[in-house]
């Protein structure tokens, strides 16, 4: 997964669990840039933040990572 796709689908998230950036940034312990970044395409998340933007964003890491669809079949 590329980094535009993966910020759309943590942007998406985020918003479809009525999170600002700064709350999920808080969630996720990450600088105030992280999660803008994120979105943008700009960056990834390092692997160790992973697990804890999953459980912020209420999503498994195959769904998160578009291995896997909300609705359970992989791509």
């Amino acid at each position: 997964m590329d980094a535009a796709t993966l910020g759309k689908t943590i942007q998406s998230r985020r918003k479809s669990q009525g999170m600002t950036q700064e709350q999920l940034r808080h969630s996720v312990a990450v600088s105030p840039q992280a999660v803008s970044k994120w979105e943008t395409g700009e960056s990834m998340p390092d692997i160790g933040a992973i697990p804890s933007l999953c459980r912020a964003l209420g999503v498994s890491a195959n769904v998160l990572l578009g291995i896997e669809h909300p609705w359970g079949y992989r791509t």
